[in-house]
């Protein structure tokens, strides 16, 4: 049997009603109350006597007297909420400014080489760039690095066996085979698990590492993701710390202030409505790294922060769901770990 869909919006709207109307409906329910212990106790029944009606009187004038007194201090609670309201709506704004101010006052080179997803794409001789074009750049860099990592990390999360059992049904699987055991074979010789660009070649790189990453996926290897993350995180906060560090610092102070506040909701909404995507993708490999922590993870996590971004844009190829929920918990619980 399906419930009908306008009853949670029944719901919702008699509870934003009583919600309005609690102290009315309050003193209502007092005023009946008090009437109905009075009438039970003293005998109901209209008397013929004045001096009852005289008695009634003055209960009721005690009664009324009292609702006053109710409402004097319901109406305190009522211009205190207003005057906090206030006062958080005019901190939020005012801290908001300073955010776009930083935001607007990152200024990097940008570079001649701007890695892609993997392999670098030529932009030609080196100029300042500042605001959005930075954080594009910054995005595109983290990108890579997460990448380069999920490739250099892969044999100390999964042996060589493993990820060849689950090469069965990818595509251009000699190639992939090749350079997995090149990977394998660097790291048992050279101690150091890398690949030649020249012999297997950029696109082969980028394959080997979605591949690796939709099997880390598929096994629910959260740690090995988290790693990676952290790594391109650390590695972006190394090169930009000077230009990132108050940007980063101002997003956490803001979620701080927000989480004191009654109507913390709405004012995270409004700042996540501030972000860009790259903005997005540079808070959330920065969310990794050391530069973060665990209170920071938490807040972003709650405030659903990164729902405008899809898992494909941080790494997780071909996954268009919404970046949070289960698998953002288990990240950063690995992430908590470390």
């Amino acid at each position: 049997m399906k419930m009908n869909k306008k009853f949670p919006n029944t719901f919702a709207k008699l509870f934003k009603w009583l919600k309005k109307y609690w102290h009315v409906i309050l003193g209502v329910v007092f005023i009946l109350a008090l009437l109905m212990l009075y009438l039970c106790r003293f005998h109901a029944g209209f008397s013929d006597e004045h001096s009852r009606w005289g008695e009634f009187g003055s209960f009721f004038g005690s009664l009324t007297g009292l609702l006053a007194f109710i409402g004097v201090i319901i109406t305190q609670i009522q211009s205190r909420e207003q005057i906090l309201g206030s006062e958080e709506r005019e901190t939020f704004f005012s801290l908001l400014a300073i955010f776009r101010e930083h935001r607007n006052n990152v200024v990097i080179e940008q570079a001649s080489l701007v890695p892609t997803r993997w392999g670098k794409e030529r932009q030609g001789d080196k100029k300042t760039i500042q605001g959005d074009a930075a954080f594009a750049q910054i995005g595109k860099e983290s990108n890579y690095h997460f990448l380069e990592a999920i490739i250099s990390k892969a044999p100390d999360n999964i042996s060589e066996e493993e990820i060849m059992n689950c090469l069965s049904s990818e595509q251009d699987n000699e190639s992939m085979k090749t350079a997995i055991e090149e990977l394998y074979f660097n790291k048992k010789t050279l101690k150091i698990a890398c690949l030649d660009p020249i012999t297997i070649g950029n696109h082969i790189q980028e394959q080997l590492a979605y591949f690796i990453i939709r099997v880390y996926v598929k096994k629910e290897k959260y740690d090995a993701l988290a790693s990676a993350m952290k790594e391109a995180g650390d590695k972006i906060c190394y090169k930009y710390k000077n230009q990132l560090g108050p940007y980063h610092r101002n997003v956490f102070y803001l979620f701080n202030i927000i989480s004191e506040y009654v109507k913390k909701k709405t004012y995270e909404r409004l700042f996540r409505a501030q972000l860009s995507k790259d903005e997005l993708i540079v808070i959330f490999f920065n969310s990794f790294s050391n530069e973060s922590n665990p209170t920071a993870r938490k807040y972003y996590f709650s405030a659903d922060l990164f729902n405008n971004l899809t898992w494909d844009e941080v790494g997780i190829q071909n996954d268009t769901h919404p970046v949070g929920g289960k698998r953002l918990k288990s990240l950063y619980t690995a992430a908590d770990a470390k």
